[in-house]
C-alpha cells in the first residue's frame, strides 16, 4: 500500500506529463518494448529529481544494445516458462518483475540481470506474487472512474514498482553477487 501511496503523489504532482508519457509508451508500435529500460530510467530520474517526465527521455538510444540484450533475455526466460506449462510461467514472470529496473541501471544487463533478479527471488515468490498483486489490484480501481482512470493506472503500477525495487535492490546486488553474477 505504501507503494501505491507513493505512486500517486509523485503524479499528483505532474499528472499531465505522466499521462502523456504513458501514453506515447503504450500506444506507439513497439515503443513499450524497445523503450522499456528507457522508460525505467525516466522514472527513475523523475521521481529522484522530483520533476515531470518528458517524451524524449523515452527514446534515448545510448544504451540500446544492451537494452535489447536485457530484454531479449527476459522475454527468453518467460517464454521458456511459459512452455514448462501455466505455473512456472508465474513463478518466473514474478521473479523477475525486476529485471527492466536492474537492467536499467547498466550495472548489470542481459542474462545476467535475469539471472540476478531469479537468484533473489527464487524463495521470495509468495512475496513477489503478493506486493504485485496489491499494487495492480489498487490500480485497477482506477478502471471504475468512468475509465478515466485508466489514464494514471500504468504510471501507478510503474511508479509503484520503482519505488518497491528502491526497496530491495541492494538485496537483488547482494544475491548476484553470492551466485558470482557480474
Amino acid at each position: 500500500m505504501d507503494y501505491w501511496k507513493f505512486a500517486f503523489e509523485t503524479i499528483k504532482k505532474n499528472p499531465g506529463a505522466w499521462i502523456l508519457v504513458n501514453l506515447v509508451y503504450y500506444f506507439c508500435p513497439f515503443s513499450s518494448l524497445i523503450c522499456s529500460l528507457n522508460f525505467h530510467r525516466m522514472i527513475g530520474k523523475c521521481v529522484a529529481e522530483d520533476r515531470a517526465p518528458t517524451v524524449g527521455e523515452l527514446f534515448n538510444g545510448d544504451t540500446m544494445g544492451d537494452d535489447a540484450v536485457t530484454i531479449l533475455s527476459m522475454l527468453a526466460a518467460n517464454f521458456l516458462a511459459a512452455l514448462c506449462c501455466v505455473f512456472p510461467f508465474y513463478y518466473v514472470s514474478q521473479i523477475i518483475v525486476f529485471t527492466p529496473l536492474t537492467g536499467s541501471e547498466n550495472k548489470i544487463t542481459g542474462w545476467s540481470a535475469v539471472k540476478a533478479n531469479f537468484a533473489w527471488g527464487k524463495g521470495k515468490w509468495w512475496y513477489c506474487f503478493s506486493t504485485m498483486f496489491i499494487i495492480v489490484f489498487m490500480t485497477q480501481l482506477t478502471i471504475y472512474a468512468c475509465g478515466a482512470g485508466i489514464l494514471i493506472m500504468f504510471p501507478l503500477i510503474f511508479i509503484s514498482q520503482w519505488k518497491w525495487y528502491q526497496d530491495v535492490r541492494e538485496d537483488i546486488y547482494a544475491a548476484a553477487a553470492a551466485e558470482g553474477i557480474a
